[in-house]
C-alpha cells in the first residue's frame, strides 16, 4: 500500500470517528436535558409530598395555575337569611283562632304572642311583601292546673311556593 492510500484510508476512519463523536455528543446533550427535567419533576414531587402544606409560597414551575388563585370567596355566596327591600309595598294579614275555647278544659284562652313570616307577592308590574302574623294562644286554667301547657298557634294558608 502506498502512503497516499493509507492516508486516504486514515482520513475516512477519522471522518467516521468524528461522525460517531458528533452523534454521541448529541445523545449526551439530549440525555442531560432529560435528566434535568426528571430531577426538576422529582424535586417538585418531593416538595409536594414532604414539604410544607402551605400555598403561600409557590413551588416549582409546574404549578403556575395555582399561583394565580384568589382567596376571596365569590360574590354570589351570601350566607344567612336575606332581608326584603324596604321600598316594597307592605301588607299585614293577621290570623286568629275562630274559637278561643281551650280544647282540653273548655276555658277561655288568652293571647300570648305571635309568629311572623314574610312572603313575596308579585303582581304584574308590582311587587309587595305580605307579612303573616299568626297569633299564639294559651289557656290560663291549664297553666295553673296541669303540668304542661299547650300553646296553640292560629293556622295560616299554605304558601304557593
Amino acid at each position: 500500500m502506498t502512503e497516499q492510500t493509507q492516508l486516504a484510508e486514515l482520513q475516512k476512519q477519522l471522518a467516521r470517528m468524528q461522525a460517531q463523536i458528533d452523534a454521541l455528543h448529541e445523545d449526551k446533550v439530549e440525555m442531560q436535558t432529560r435528566i434535568d427535567h426528571l430531577l426538576a419533576e422529582l424535586k417538585l414531587r418531593q416538595s409536594q409530598k414532604y414539604g410544607r402544606k402551605s400555598e403561600k409560597a409557590p413551588r416549582g414551575t409546574f404549578n403556575e395555575a395555582e399561583q394565580h388563585k384568589t382567596t376571596e370567596p365569590p360574590k354570589h355566596h351570601k350566607k344567612g337569611k336575606q332581608t326584603l327591600a324596604e321600598h316594597f309595598e307592605r301588607e299585614v294579614i293577621e290570623h286568629t283562632l275562630t274559637s278561643l275555647d281551650c280544647p282540653c278544659c273548655g276555658e277561655q284562652m288568652h293571647h300570648c304572642g305571635s309568629e311572623d313570616s314574610k312572603q313575596i307577592k308579585i303582581s304584574p308590574a308590582k311587587i309587595s311583601v305580605i307579612k303573616h302574623k299568626q297569633f299564639k294562644y294559651a289557656c290560663r286554667s291549664c297553666e295553673h292546673e296541669q303540668l304542661t301547657n299547650k300553646i296553640i298557634t292560629a293556622p295560616k294558608p299554605k304558601a304557593l311556593l
